[in-house]
């Protein structure tokens, strides 16, 4: 369940903006477990049982049965297709298996011997066709049954929000910034239904680093069956060589945050300029969320771009947490980069 309240005011809202003061409200966020339904609920009581859910987590995602089955090698309880057969979610860093936290130490993995990581690899090469998705399936059929009203309430939102826009903007004066991750992919679907149109320009911002799997999940994006005939052009620089800066300047840090700009930001920027330089208006939609980190809790839902004159930048899902962006996913049936997975 997400809530807002206004410190300065010190009442809770029904919004990220208080009524009263018109500032930022702060927004904290409680998912629960239906011991019953063995599932997570978005509310305490459960829509389907009736049950009282209890607190699991602050936000919660899907683990799939590939990662599934990895956690069941490293937990080394004889059997690793055991968890196959389990409801299992990463909850703020936890896993949740049945309802019950499982932690994994990042640090104790990351210090594995080369030998132990090697065996694990193994392993998980000897079973993963042994996988059968049945039980994972049915997890899934029944998180989207019992959260319905949640994602109803989510997909309406968003489509009333995105089509206030309308009057301001036409379609050939917007675009949805795509990254192939399931924020963007989650964005370019509620843009693509509130507007009744796949005519919207898709920027996709190739650092010339991505995963292959997202590569891959570009190509599938253009030829799928309900996305086929959205335009897209990639943003990428093929000036620079990440590993020759790198050997200039240094890698990339929190001091040092060369990278975005150079191969990402400034990209888009060059692109952006270039499909629209008859445009006195340009309307951009974003895939980001508050919840992913700190800096980006200060973001606004709605503001104009500080690099290109006349851009405004709109964030549907700004207030989403992660269960709603895989409800939404899941609910939908749509098509992702398999590196969730």
């Amino acid at each position: 369940m997400i809530q807002y309240f206004c410190n300065d005011c010190n009442v809770p809202m029904e919004t990220s903006e208080c009524s009263i003061c018109k500032k930022r409200t702060e927004l904290s966020s409680t998912v629960y477990w239906c011991d019953k339904c063995n599932v997570p609920i978005y509310w305490d009581i459960c829509p389907c049982c009736g049950e009282k859910g209890r607190y699991v987590s602050t936000d919660i995602r899907p683990v799939f049965p590939k990662e599934s089955l990895l956690i069941g090698i490293i937990l080394d309880e004889g059997n690793p297709l055991a968890l196959q057969e389990s409801s299992v979610w990463n909850g703020s860093g936890s896993y949740i298996i049945d309802g019950k936290k499982i932690s994994i130490s990042a640090t104790k993995l990351n210090s594995l011997p080369l030998e132990e990581i090697i065996k694990i690899k193994r392993q998980y090469d000897l079973y993963v066709d042994q996988i059968d998705m049945n039980f994972f399936d049915k997890v899934k059929r029944k998180f989207v049954e019992i959260n319905k009203v949640r994602y109803d309430e989510i997909n309406d939102e968003g489509i009333r929000y995105i089509r206030s826009f309308l009057d301001k903007y036409s379609i050939d004066e917007m675009f949805v910034s795509f990254s192939g991750g399931k924020d963007s992919t989650v964005v370019s679907h509620l843009v693509t239904k509130a507007l009744g149109s796949r005519k919207i320009l898709h920027i996709f911002g190739d650092t010339t680093l991505e995963h292959d799997l997202t590569y891959e999940y570009k190509k599938r994006f253009l030829k799928n069956e309900e996305t086929v005939g959205i335009p897209m052009i990639s943003a990428r620089n093929n000036e620079k060589n990440f590993e020759e800066l790198c050997e200039v300047v240094g890698p990339p840090s929190r001091v040092m945050r060369w990278c975005c700009t150079v191969f990402k930001t400034g990209a888009i920027t060059r692109k952006i300029s270039a499909a629209f330089k008859n445009k006195t208006n340009i309307l951009t939609f974003y895939g980001i969320r508050r919840s992913e980190s700190a800096s980006r809790d200060k973001y606004d839902r709605e503001s104009d771009s500080p690099k290109i004159a006349k851009q405004t930048v709109v964030s549907p899902i700004i207030d989403w947490i992660d269960f709603d962006v895989w409800l939404y996913l899941l609910t939908e049936g749509i098509d992702f980069n398999e590196a969730y997975d």
